[in-house]
């Protein structure tokens, strides 16, 4: 979620530990912090609702990185688009979208593609 959500406070879910630990003490630990996860997403609209979580929660699959690894990677415009639906309240004035992928496409796109070439 970090990935697709810069900028933004995303709480972190606890890492899982090695295969075949599994006694009640950290069990019962991981479900704390899973629990606390829920919770702080649960208080995040747009988190909530995000692909990104509906994935994680409705998942069957025990291996969330490969199905996250599917999704497409955010593109600059994807991410200052859903900003822009998610934070209205922010938005800035039209003429300043603009500019800022100018400054993107004049700035960012050749260091990109620069670093694609290498």
């Amino acid at each position: 979620m970090l990935i697709r959500w810069p900028g933004v406070f995303v709480p972190i879910i606890p890492p899982k530990h090695s295969t075949g630990n599994s006694s009640l003490k950290v069990v019962t630990e991981r479900l704390k912090y899973l629990n606390y996860f829920l919770n702080e997403i649960g208080k995040v609209p747009y988190l909530f609702m995000s692909e990104e979580f509906q994935l994680f929660i409705n998942s069957n699959s025990s291996d969330l990185k490969k199905m996250y690894e599917k999704m497409q990677k955010p593109t600059y415009e994807y991410i200052a688009q859903r900003y822009q639906k998610t934070f209205p309240e922010i938005t800035p004035d039209p003429n300043f979208r603009g500019e800022l992928m100018q400054k993107v496409n004049d700035i960012i796109i050749p260091f990109y593609n620069e670093l694609k070439a290498t």
